[in-house]
């Protein structure tokens, strides 16, 4: 089955992921979403502050679901897990965002920054970033299955927190590398798909409708 450049393959559990659309086009709230999306058992797993700060608000974005919305989220896991320094430079960005993170590397101090104060402190007292970014642990991936559209590579991929590894590298350049700057630990949400999507059918998405096309 082929399809045009507009068109897309997005996962049933992607689907079932969706924010509700309120009367007059609004999305529903984070709570309200949240509240639905837990009490169904095959959700229930994915934590609050995976929604939160990625599937909620970035459901409908291009780039989230073209590398990662034909994933089946219903065996998904999201760990936090404690990493040290020397990880995050290896972390693979996608293209649309490498500029991005590259020009955040290049700020001089704290004061460059464009994050909250609460945000901001929290880096200079802890070195670190406040919410633990998300990565995909691309070992896990079925690439049997991943289309040809989504980038996906290296042994770890960030998905979401692109600003704060930005942030983390413009860190390591003004403060010289220093011992105690590289001994800061960090904690991430590390993604393992676990499953492979064969075991779950797809729907076609064109642009921003969705529309049943099983495979």
């Amino acid at each position: 089955m082929k399809y045009s450049d507009d068109q897309q393959l997005v996962s049933i559990s992607w689907l079932e992921l969706k924010p509700n659309e309120q009367i007059g086009g609004n999305i529903e709230s984070f709570e309200d979403y949240y509240n639905r999306l837990r009490m169904k058992h095959l959700y229930s797993h994915i934590p609050k502050e995976v929604y939160e700060q990625w599937i909620c608000p970035l459901h409908s974005n291009c780039d989230t679901r073209e590398n990662y919305g034909w994933i089946n989220y219903r065996y998904a896991t999201f760990d936090l897990v404690e990493i040290e320094s020397e990880l995050i430079p290896k972390l693979n960005v996608i293209p649309g965002y490498r500029s991005y993170v590259h020009d955040l590397s290049e700020l001089n101090s704290y004061n460059d920054f464009k994050h909250s104060k609460q945000d901001v402190k929290h880096w200079m007292q802890n070195r670190s970033w406040r919410v633990p970014p998300i990565v995909l642990d691309c070992s896990t991936v079925d690439f049997g299955a991943k289309p040809q559209w989504s980038h996906i590579e290296g042994e770890y991929q960030l998905i979401e927190g692109h600003s704060r590894v930005g942030y983390w590298k413009a860190i390591n350049k003004f403060s010289n590398g220093s011992l105690s700057f590289n001994n800061t630990r960090h904690f991430i949400w590390m993604m393992k798909c676990n499953q492979t999507v064969r075991e779950e059918n797809y729907q076609q998405t064109n642009s921003d409708e969705f529309y049943l096309d099983q495979i």
